[in-house]
Parts: C-alpha cells; sequence; structure tokens
C-alpha cells in the first residue's frame, strides 16, 4: 500500500516548502526585524553587563506592580461645576452642581463633561507618567543595547 502512493514526493515537496524561508509564489514581502542602532555602542564586559541586567531585574522585582492602579486624579471644566475623577481602569466619580446643570442645555453639559474628562485625562497621564521609572527604563535599553552589541561583535567569534 505504501509502496504504491506517492508520500515520498509529498515529503520531498513538504520539505521544500519548509527549507525555503518565503515562498516564490506569496507576492507579500516577509516582514522586515527592527534593528537597533549600535553603531555608537561601546559595551562594557559580559561580566559586568550580565551582573547589571540581574541587578536590573531584581530591582524591577521588588517594584509594586498595583501602584499604577492606586492612582486616583481629578479633572474639571472652566467654571468648576463638573469634577471627574479618574483612575488608569476606571472612572471612579463625577460630581455636578445640580443648580448649575438644572439652568444648562444638553450641549451645555456636554461641553462642561468634555473639559472635565479632557482635564482629567491630562493629568492622570501626567500622573502615571511621573510614577513610572524612567530611569531605570533607559538603564534597560542601555543594557539590552550592550548586550546586543556585544553579541553582534565578530571579535567574539574570532578572538581578536
Amino acid at each position: 500500500m505504501l509502496s504504491s502512493s506517492d508520500w515520498r514526493e509529498r515529503a520531498d515537496g513538504l520539505q521544500q516548502e519548509m527549507g525555503s524561508p518565503h515562498s516564490s509564489t506569496d507576492p507579500t514581502p516577509p516582514p522586515e526585524a527592527s534593528q537597533r542602532d549600535l553603531r555608537h555602542v561601546v559595551p562594557r564586559s559580559l561580566d559586568e553587563v550580565a551582573e547589571e541586567v540581574i541587578s536590573s531585574f531584581d530591582d524591577l522585582a521588588r517594584q509594586d506592580p498595583e501602584a499604577v492602579e492606586r492612582i486616583q486624579v481629578q479633572g474639571s471644566d472652566s467654571t468648576g461645576r463638573v469634577t471627574m475623577t479618574l483612575s488608569p481602569g476606571s472612572l471612579v466619580a463625577c460630581a455636578v452642581d445640580p443648580g448649575w446643570a438644572a439652568k444648562q442645555s444638553s450641549v451645555g453639559l456636554n461641553r462642561a463633561f468634555d473639559e472635565a474628562l479632557h482635564d482629567a485625562r491630562s493629568a492622570l497621564a501626567r500622573a502615571v507618567e511621573a510614577n513610572k521609572t524612567g530611569g531605570e527604563n533607559r538603564q534597560l535599553d542601555t543594557l539590552l543595547d550592550e548586550a546586543l552589541a556585544i553579541l553582534s561583535d565578530p571579535r567574539r567569534f574570532t578572538g581578536f
């Protein structure tokens, strides 16, 4: 039964397809990998970089992942009659002066809500950014660049 089937030809065809990185019948080009610019990176020794990477990961593990979720900010419209309280995940509260709201049209109310929401979202973005440890993120980027420069250094393979 196996001798009469074309299994060997199909297996060879499959092997050829898997061996070629991109099929010539497929018109879409393969995605290009983004490259980091390592021209100006002067890496330290591998031991120093590895030690700093481990230390940085220890620092990240000690950070409180819920600190950002506890942030709450307020924003209000230009009259101060509408106030919104936001957290990164939700609208926490909305306070409106009832006497003022009773005299407003739907357009006026929507405009005040929009101003308060815009103000609160801006404040939230500033608070979240201030809570981030930008220095540590830059440090990790620098360490990644150093590690990539070490790995792409041809002297690593030749011993020169």
